[in-house]
């Protein structure tokens, strides 16, 4: 037989699977029966000995794949929700995981995260959902749009504290007024861009030295636990040779 017992049983876990996915999504059966195709065959070749390990790794990215809500999930989710911080997770999600395949409604959905950003006061998001809302346009050409919202998400980040996420925004504004031919503004937006990396190097180099002094600090202390340890041991060792001699 090309299939043992524990074979037989390793088949039959991924039924089941397959059954639970087709009741809570059925979109996700055709990828899963793939899944199931695929283990069938790949641990019926396999030696016994290499079969648990790739069990628990194929389990793994198994459980992570359907644990992943699907656009059709969100937009669900997203009508159903009131409160706006939610409101503004699950379309800002929506507006990246339909960035390439509809941009026309990560648009959509990018401009409702802009709009609850505001309403909410919140720069980081803010930031965060202009530069989304930027990036789609400038994938379907609208560079001046793309301009604005670089320019917004930029400043946004600035305010919320966000050098990462400004230094983004303007390596795509340089960008864009290279090939718009718009060199004045290229060269400021580039001098822009070499303060940020400057700042960005500045850090860098300070989380290494406060890295490096933390384990100076903790060596140091680790050689005095030990000098005090040696310390205590002398002391009982000669307190000890006292008692036996006197």
């Amino acid at each position: 037989m090309l299939f043992g017992f524990g074979h037989l049983v390793s088949i039959c876990q991924p039924m089941n699977v397959v059954s639970c996915c087709a009741i809570k999504s059925p979109n996700r059966v055709s990828f899963t029966l793939f899944a199931v195709r695929f283990h069938c065959f790949f641990f019926s070749t396999m030696p016994n000995r290499y079969s648990p390990n790739l069990i628990f790794c194929f389990a793994l990215f198994l459980v992570g794949t359907l644990s992943a809500q699907s656009v059709p999930e969100l937009e669900a989710q997203l009508r159903s929700t009131t409160a706006k911080d939610e409101q503004w997770d699950i379309a800002y999600k929506l507006s990246k995981n339909l960035l390439v395949d509809a941009p026309d409604k990560a648009a959509v959905y990018a401009r409702q995260a802009v709009q609850l950003a505001g309403d909410m006061q919140d720069k980081k998001r803010e930031a965060q959902a202009t530069l989304v809302s930027a990036d789609i346009a400038r994938r379907a050409g609208r560079e001046q749009e793309a301009i604005q919202q670089y320019t917004r998400s930029r400043e946004a980040a600035v305010v919320a504290g966000l050098p990462d996420l400004a230094l983004q925004a303007v390596e795509n504004l340089v960008e864009i007024t290279l090939k718009r031919g718009d060199y004045k503004t290229a060269y400021e937006w580039s001098r822009e861009r070499t303060t940020l990396l400057q700042e960005k190097s500045r850090r860098y180099a300070d989380e290494q030295r406060k890295k490096h002094e933390a384990a100076q600090a903790e060596l140091a202390e680790q050689k005095n636990r030990e000098r005090r340890i040696l310390l205590a041991s002398l002391a009982g060792l000669v307190v000890a040779m006292f008692g036996f001699y006197y």
